[in-house]
């Protein structure tokens, strides 16, 4: 019977995007060619149209892929009622480096916006729902528990995420050594949660 049309093993479609991938940094994905990534891949283009109909689709697989890559690494923190200011910074450090750990796929997805609106931008929500929603819930939790006087909760959140990714600045490429990188997101942070009022939990009083 053969392979069903338009499938490839798990391993063969990996190698492919990535191939893919770095052909497309390389040359943008208007001047790259299917040919270009046949022979880079060493694979014939047959192959490739079995399970792609066009460069296009390739790219929306690569930016989806990366995508779910991002949303586990960014979402792999823990947020502590106990600890807000402490588990704040480590989440903001784990965010800023996702980011610069994926910052080309990213700046190409970007540079791609205007010709693959929906799944740019499908890419995008994927990783802010998990962020934002995340975060949301850990500022209710602080505002019900008097440890958070900013009651607009969206806006602290999306602040919390432009302050990590560090604005625009690792987008045009002027991000400092990590340990200044550091110091700064650091003081950042430090300017949102005094904003906020976010403050650890009052020690309980006991009775004499």
């Amino acid at each position: 019977m053969g392979r069903a049309p338009r499938q490839l093993s798990q391993e063969r479609e990996e190698m492919l995007l990535d191939v893919s991938r770095d052909v497309f940094l390389a040359k943008g994905v208007g001047n790259a060619t299917i040919d270009q990534i046949a022979a880079t891949a060493g694979i014939s283009k047959a192959t490739i149209y079995r399970r792609y109909s066009n460069k296009e689709e390739i790219f929306e697989a690569i930016i989806t892929r990366a995508a779910k890559h991002i949303a586990l690494e960014i979402g792999d923190f823990t947020l502590d009622t106990n600890d807000p200011i402490g588990s704040l910074t480590r989440a903001a450090w784990r965010i800023r480096k996702a980011l610069v750990d994926n910052l080309e796929i990213l700046r190409l997805q970007i540079a791609e916006l205007p010709r693959h609106t929906e799944a740019c931008q499908q890419s995008r929500e994927r990783m802010n729902s998990i962020l934002m929603n995340k975060l949301i819930t850990f500022f209710e939790e602080l505002v019900a528990r008097s440890q958070m006087e900013h009651t607009h909760i969206w806006s602290a959140a999306s602040t919390f995420v432009i302050m990590a990714m560090g604005g625009f600045r690792p987008f045009f490429l002027v991000l400092q050594d990590e340990e200044q990188e550091r110091e700064r997101m650091e003081a950042d942070l430090a300017i949102l949660i005094k904003g906020c009022g976010i403050r650890p939990p009052q020690p309980k009083t006991t009775k004499s």
